[in-house]
């Protein structure tokens, strides 16, 4: 069980979740897009969530968000239950949990520096997981466009799974789907600023990927492969790669809970955070002894 969370509207996060045992559940076919997005663009929808980049991985998903009222919890909450329940009917009619029984990874985002690198790096993920060559190539949910251009996604209810009456009076047929810029992270910077920023950033982590995947001597495997992988495969690390070492102890690593680079927020944060934890178990035995409290 994760430490409690303090939940305040205006604040940029990053989420990361991963498919259960690793497996390639997220398998990047027609029928995983397609639930993805639509899953996607009703929980932004229900609970007014503004999300500034995601991309879904055969065995996890990275998105960044913006939550200005407050209500990311329920988002995910909402989000990741249609997925796993339309993603395990696509995967024959699975009855096991689809998502891994380790919490959810979020990670609050302090500054502009930090949401601008997670934004990139949910981008380049499928160039740094050594699949194909270029972020573009991959073949699954991937929303750069959607965001660059300011593209929409019109995504129609999937039908094999969204059938009953319960569910059809509350979700729409067909729904669109759109990557939000905020005002928020703009602040004084005109959007085509921003985005020469984030091309470059894109460019330049691309191209340190491929080296560092160059000198292990790994190539991508390509689009074809990746399609041709199959959703009961899992991911494997090899022991006798010399980044094996590397790879279980960023993986063991305790998960952080914020990200920026700036010193002075680093340390205000933990300040912040570990009186919030005191006020919160103080709260937390008074909600016990049945006493008023206000978390």
């Amino acid at each position: 069980m994760t430490r409690p969370r303090e939940v305040v509207p205006g604040r940029f996060y990053f989420i990361t979740r991963r498919c259960a045992q690793r497996q390639f559940l997220l398998h990047p076919d027609r029928d995983t897009t397609q639930v993805f997005a639509y899953c996607l663009a009703v929980s932004i929808k229900n609970y007014e969530m503004q999300v500034i980049a995601s991309c879904a991985m055969s065995n996890h998903h990275h998105t960044v968000i913006f939550d200005p009222k407050g209500r990311y919890p329920e988002f995910l909450e909402n989000f990741h239950r249609l997925t796993a329940r339309a993603m395990n009917l696509v995967r024959d009619k699975r009855k096991e949990n689809f998502w891994s029984s380790h919490q959810v990874n979020v990670v609050r985002l302090d500054d502009y520096a930090a949401v601008l690198e997670k934004i990139c790096y949910t981008f380049v993920n499928p160039v740094r997981h050594c699949t194909v060559w270029h972020e573009r190539d991959w073949p699954g949910f991937h929303t750069y466009k959607l965001l660059r251009y300011g593209q929409t996604m019109t995504v129609e209810r999937p039908r094999f799974f969204f059938r009953k009456v319960n569910d059809n009076k509350r979700l729409p047929p067909v729904i669109e789907l759109a990557m939000t810029l905020p005002d928020e992270l703009l602040g004084h910077r005109t959007r085509e600023a921003f985005f020469a920023e984030l091309d470059d950033r894109l460019d330049f982590a691309r191209e340190q990927w491929l080296a560092e995947h160059k000198a292990d001597k790994r190539r991508p495997i390509g689009k074809a492969a990746v399609l041709a992988q199959s959703w009961r495969s899992y991911a494997i690390d090899d022991p006798n790669h010399p980044n094996y070492a590397k790879w279980r102890e960023r993986r063991n690593a305790i998960k952080p809970t914020r990200a920026t680079k700036d010193k002075d927020k680093q340390r205000d944060g933990a300040i912040h955070d570990a009186e919030f934890q005191k006020k919160y178990r103080k709260a937390r035995k008074k909600m016990i002894k049945g006493e008023p409290c206000v978390f």
